[in-house]
């Protein structure tokens, strides 16, 4: 999107410093500060540098003061507020225009008849800031005079000078500063004009942001140099701050590597963009620019390439949980697998007694591991990877690691984390510990004590324990204990039901017994794809957080009417931190009740507009990226973190991916359904059917041939396949007998299936299925198969919430190729989604026999015939498409054609 600001902004003070541009490095590093100039923060700074990647960020350049001489007028272009209140420079009032170009905070600076441009950009993986001046317009020569402020301080501290000392020494195009002894050189550099040392401390800078967080609120830096020169109308001149001795001065050429970068990134994202794309909101794009900002190098001794995720800008390192959850967001949304892969491998070198890291300190030393969530998350991570890219090897390597973290939670771990065994969940806390996401500590005082067994603590346990089912059987691993522990957890989840109120406990078996406070967490207990509520217990968990939680930039920690609500987040750290999670909105939150709406209602349409105001919030605060938190009361002002990663992935995540409301479906199309057959299209298991009709038959003194069973079975119900057969043969039965006979099949087929270690489902199919709800499309079985092979089959697979309608054989009277099935599809599908009004013509059915296919198009819909059963050639004369395999169906052709003359099928 375009990120634009005139005069009305940039010429209002209080407008222009709400507004903070942040450029990062990619190793820790970043610039920062407000479209105005003027600083408000200690964490503002021309150059930031990451010393010890992506740790050791340290202040170095604070920023520059720029002075235009020309026709012998002086305009300054800056502004400085001091603490007393008084202003001088004025700068802003010369700003014409402020524009965010991607990356690259730009502005336009207006004085008489001269336009002069600033740009500011970092070298990627490098501690170098670019400061570009160009001279677009003007009457004659201007001089451009820029003061050079430095420090050098950690990032979360000030500086109160008195005489602090530090060395300037010149050097080719410029001065290397060393601020003390064994201090890392900062080399301030530029392609031409002169010098002119000086050492002048300027004391009390007001800092208005840290006044408002209850911090010390003023701070000196020290003028160290005056830099100057002469331009002319078309010709530019390049500032850098390093901490390298010899940057490129070209800034032509760095300019361009930045947009290389750029466009690299936009590239990710195109190419990994499901091809039936149509139409996509600018203000995503500008969200693929904001999540690079959090991807840092993280060297460990096991791999010096290591990856992470910056919890947040300014003042967040690289926390676990943040990592975890923001992780799809930041990295697969935006086609960066190979980071994703680098980084799931990063945090498998840092477990320890089954735990992830919570926080890797700044120091660099032991990592603190004071979490329960964050080694939780790492699996359903994990999950979403391998769903979209089937990489195989991450789940052999991993699985050991995995494995080991679920036998430290039963056993017990730091923290008092175990299982429970009386009832199978995950109990986390002792005195003085805080373990979940609401984690405000003051001292000793746990402001959100959670000590028990949370909500969404236990949603995320069942969830990784059929996470840990489907992989050990992918990988021809046991799975039975995972089965057992997950089918345990699910059958006691209802303890976190408290019927009377109608939603979740946020904690069961606490200190002070179950609380019953209306928090969020409970989303996640339906947001999460394996979840253990029922469908009623899911809807009244989306409607209740909606009632009473939902604002338009997140959800409240806490309702309202909750006697410790705090509506405004305000006040001293104490006071700040005592709200943070007692009704303060965190707008991470906003991607989850998205997911979990949209699984209850199966309303894209609605569930998409939840996440539409973030497009107005991308040009307040931090320009486009989404703030921290914001107050639970009006006006809800964002007053905390302006460039966190967890609402930058979890936004991207709701808005591109998590098989939600992927940038397909921003666009309706003319296909809007997808039936699908079960037998031979979802599981191959048409031999295992054949064999057993066969023993059936057997078993009432009829021997069988292979060829008259597949001839009477192929595509059939069991009941209409039976029937045939016996007929056939001269065997005559009753109907109930006929029963007798179906169920006695569909038992020992059920038994079967129990005692494979692996189901043998096609290759490529829930490759297909992603793609299909990415655009957008609504699923569906039509099936002569039983309901309760069906399910168990979806359930076992993990597959069942791709299809909410299922027509089975147990549902129709007549077998294909008549069209009840396909019909009665239809009819579910339109009560589902009576929105929709879907017709016969908007549905497409995928088939592998030639009744299947014959049955679709006496419905009126179209065909993919898939060659899993017939030969190619055969599907080729019945179906409207036939393909050999699932990836080779081509969605975009088929949605073409959907929405031009519809093929006719031969049938």
């Amino acid at each position: 999107m375009s990120i634009n600001f005139g005069r009305e902004i940039c010429g209002d003070l209080t407008s222009a410093e709400t507004r903070e541009w942040l450029v990062t490095n990619g190793i820790g590093g970043y610039a920062s500060g407000t479209i105005a100039g003027l600083l408000t923060r200690r964490y503002h700074g021309l150059l930031v540098a990451a010393l010890n990647p992506p740790l050791g960020r340290t202040l170095l350049v604070t920023k520059l003061d720029e002075i235009v001489e020309y026709h012998e007028q002086v305009y300054p272009l800056y502004t400085n507020r001091w603490s007393g209140g008084a202003i001088n420079g004025y700068g802003h009032h010369h700003i014409e225009k402020f524009h965010l170009d991607r990356t690259i905070p730009t502005w336009k600076f207006a004085c008489a008849d001269t336009l002069l441009e600033k740009r500011i950009w970092m070298q990627p993986e490098a501690n170098i800031t670019y400061v570009r001046y160009s001279l677009t317009r003007a009457s004659g020569p201007i001089t451009l005079t820029l003061k050079a402020f430095v420090n050098y301080r950690d990032y979360h501290s000030d500086t109160h000078a008195w005489n602090w000392k530090m060395q300037a020494e010149a050097v080719e195009n410029g001065l290397c500063i060393t601020a003390f002894p064994q201090a890392s050189p900062i080399y301030l550099l530029t392609d031409r004009g002169t010098v002119q040392p000086t050492h002048q401390w300027c004391y009390n800078f007001d800092l208005a942001r840290e006044h408002d967080r209850g911090l010390m609120d003023h701070e000196d830096h020290l003028h160290i140099a005056t830099f100057s020169a002469t331009l002319h109308p078309g010709e530019s001149f390049c500032f850098v701050a390093s901490t390298e001795p010899n940057p490129g001065l070209n800034a032509e050429a760095a300019l361009e590597l930045r947009r290389t970068y750029e466009r690299k990134l936009l590239g990710y994202w195109q190419d990994s963009c499901p091809s039936n794309i149509r139409e996509v909101p600018e203000w995503v794009q500008q969200l693929v620019f904001a999540a690079d900002q959090f991807v840092v190098n993280r060297a460990i001794p096991e791999n010096p390439i290591g990856k992470t995720i910056i919890a947040g800008y300014p003042w967040f390192g690289d926390w676990g949980r943040d990592t975890m959850i923001s992780l799809p967001g930041i990295t697969m949304t935006t086609g960066r697998l190979q980071i994703t892969r680098a980084i799931l491998y990063t945090y498998s070198k840092c477990v320890e007694e089954g735990m992830l890291p919570n926080r890797f300190t700044d120091t660099g030393e032991t990592p603190d591991y004071n979490t329960v969530d964050a080694t939780l998350w790492y699996f359903e991570a994990i999950r979403q990877y391998y769903d979209l890219t089937e990489d195989i090897d991450i789940v052999e390597n991993l699985f050991p690691v995995l494995a080991d973290i679920i036998q430290y939670h039963c056993r017990g771990t730091r923290y008092n984390i175990h299982l429970d065994p009386a009832d199978g969940l995950l109990y986390a806390g002792e005195q003085g510990s805080q373990l979940t996401w609401m984690d405000a500590k003051i001292g000793d005082w746990v402001v959100t004590p959670r000590i028990g067994k949370p909500v969404e603590i236990n949603a995320l346990w069942y969830n990784a324990l059929r996470i840990m089912g489907k992989f050990a059987r992918q990988i021809g691993r046991p799975y039975q204990e995972y089965d057992a522990l997950a089918d345990r957890a699910l059958a006691r989840f209802e303890r976190f039901w408290n019927p009377d109120l109608g939603y979740c406990y946020d904690v069961i078996d606490g200190i002070y017994g179950d609380d019953a406070s209306l928090r969020p967490n409970q989303i996640f207990a339906v947001s999460l794809p394996h979840s253990a509520l029922s469908p009623d217990q899911q809807r009244a968990v989306v409607e209740t957080c909606g009632r009473y939680l939902l604002t338009s930039s997140g959800l409240r920690s806490l309702a309202p009417n909750h006697f410790h609500y705090r509506g405004y987040y305000e006040g001293n750290p104490v006071q700040r931190d005592s709200a943070y999670h007692q009704g303060t909105v965190w707008a991470w939150l906003l991607g989850p009740f998205v997911i979990a709406h949209l699984r209850v209602f199966q309303n894209p349409t609605v569930a998409r507009s939840f996440l539409e105001p973030i497009s107005n919030h991308l040009t307040t605060g931090g320009l486009g990226t989404i703030s921290e938190i914001f107050d639970g009361n009006a006006p809800m002002y964002p007053p905390g973190l302006y460039c966190p990663s967890l609402v930058s992935g979890r936004s991207s995540a709701g808005l591109v991916s998590h098989r939600t409301l992927d940038r397909g479906s921003w666009k309706i199309m003319g296909l809007k359904a997808v039936l699908f057959d079960f037998n031979g299209i979802i599981i191959n298991d048409e031999s295992i059917h054949e064999q057993l009709i066969a023993e059936l038959l057997l078993s009432e003194n009829l021997r069988s041939k292979p060829e008259e069973i597949r001839k009477f079975s192929l595509g059939r119900s069991d009941r209409a396949c039976l029937t045939d057969l016996l007929t056939y043969r001269g065997r005559v039965v009753s109907n109930t007998y006929l029963n007798q006979l179906i169920e006695r099949k569909s038992i020992s087929y059920r038994n079967y299936l129990e005692q494979l270690e692996q189901l043998p489902l096609y290759l490529g199919l829930e490759n297909f299925l992603q793609q299909l709800q990415l655009a957008d499309l609504k699923l569906g079985i039509v099936t002569g198969a039983l309901r309760a092979e069906v399910e168990l089959v979806l359930t076992r697979s993990g597959l069942k919430d791709y299809f909410p309608v299922i027509v089975a054989g147990d549902d129709i009277t007549l077998s294909k190729p008549e069209p009840e099935g396909y019909l009665l599809g239809l009819q579910r599908l339109n009560e589902a989604y009576p929105y929709l009004n879907l017709q016969p013509s908007e549905c497409l059915a995928v088939e592998d026999t030639c009744v299947g296919i014959i049955a679709a198009g006496r419905a009126g819909m179209q065909v993919a015939g898939v060659a899993h059963t017939y030969p190619l050639h055969i599907l080729q004369r019945w179906a409207n498409w036939a393909v050999d395999r699932f990836s080779d169906l081509e969605l975009e052709r088929i949605q073409k054609n959907f929405l031009e003359e519809p093929l006719q099928s031969q049938v």
